[in-house]
């Protein structure tokens, strides 16, 4: 299997005719749900997301039924900037058959946005909610020197996730949570030895990761497997410290 797989979408076809397709759709003044569909299920670049996107906003705007689409507003909480994903996420649901709508926290608020009841996130009727902090947006404290507090930070960071999970529920009742593993940092400060050293980065993420699985997703959040699929792109391209 290559990396490729999930970058290109290997097992999707290219379109063959983006721009007429897109056109037709713009022009429609149909229901034009399964063309939308259609046009999602190809093989798509970054800019043709984007395009898409811009599409299917034109579409409502002008009030086209989509009677096709099946309406989702999905809430996301996370500590990197989250517009950047609104895009392709809209686009990518139409191939799914889904109509989103994305509810985003403002920078550095989804802790906030996750336990105020009165917040965006929690007043919005979600249907799902994503919690989308990576390593650098919880409270882990990798340290060598002092490994015992390097492990009971993993138990801060569980616990924070935990509340906010359990908030989130409590805020909007029937709301799908979902968390997600972490992905481990490309670069080790010890190599081959990083998970061995006790206290370290490396060490604390995969303890933290083990006790989402088993202790998130069975009280009731389903599970992303982010740092699975960070290994199967490969953690090196995954991240971007110069977009970060």
């Amino acid at each position: 299997m290559s990396a490729s797989i999930y970058k290109d979408l290997g097992w999707l076809q290219t379109p063959t005719d983006f721009q007429g397709a897109y056109a037709w759709i713009a022009a429609s003044k149909a229901d034009c749900s399964q063309e939308l569909i259609a046009l999602a299920s190809h093989s798509l670049r970054n800019t043709q997301l984007g395009q898409l996107s811009h599409l299917l906003k034109k579409v409502r705007g002008r009030g086209t039924p989509l009677a096709g689409l099946t309406p989702y507003r999905l809430g996301i909480l996370g500590n990197g900037t989250l517009d950047l994903l609104v895009p392709a996420l809209e686009a990518t649901a139409l191939r799914m058959g889904f109509l989103l709508d994305c509810v985003l926290c403002g920078f550095g608020q989804a802790v906030t946005e996750a336990l105020d009841p009165e917040s965006q996130i929690n007043t919005s009727g979600c249907d799902g909610v994503l919690i989308a902090l990576d390593y650098r947006g919880l409270p882990l404290k990798a340290s060598v020197i002092h490994p015992d507090e390097a492990h009971a930070s993993v138990q801060s960071a569980l616990s924070l996730l935990s509340a906010m999970c359990a908030s989130l529920r409590q805020n909007t009742p029937g709301v799908h949570v979902m968390v997600h593993t972490l992905a481990p940092p490309a670069e080790t400060l010890f190599g081959n030895f990083e998970k061995r050293v006790l206290g370290s980065l490396a060490q604390i993420i995969d303890a933290l990761n083990q006790q989402i699985v088993q202790t998130l997703t069975g009280d009731g959040c389903a599970l992303l497997d982010m740092a699975a699929l960070a290994q199967t792109v490969g953690v090196a391209e995954w991240h971007s410290h110069m977009q970060w």
